[in-house]
């Protein structure tokens, strides 16, 4: 997991956008600077960094 979340930071680094599909949810908040929350195949809400707080309360355990 490691080497790819590298990819993916060296990639968004050099201004390319990046759209990932994660259920490592502690991965993909390491590489992100957005996302989206989805639930039954809908966007239900956006997030930027530094507001997930309330995001994690709707997660399923």
């Amino acid at each position: 997991m490691g080497r790819f979340a590298d990819a993916v930071r060296r990639i968004a680094a050099d201004g390319t956008g990046v759209l990932l599909a994660e259920q490592h949810l502690d991965m993909a908040l390491d590489v992100a600077d957005r996302w989206y929350l989805m639930e039954k195949g809908q966007i239900v809400e956006q997030v930027q960094e530094g507001t997930l707080a309330h995001v994690a309360s709707r997660m399923a355990p």
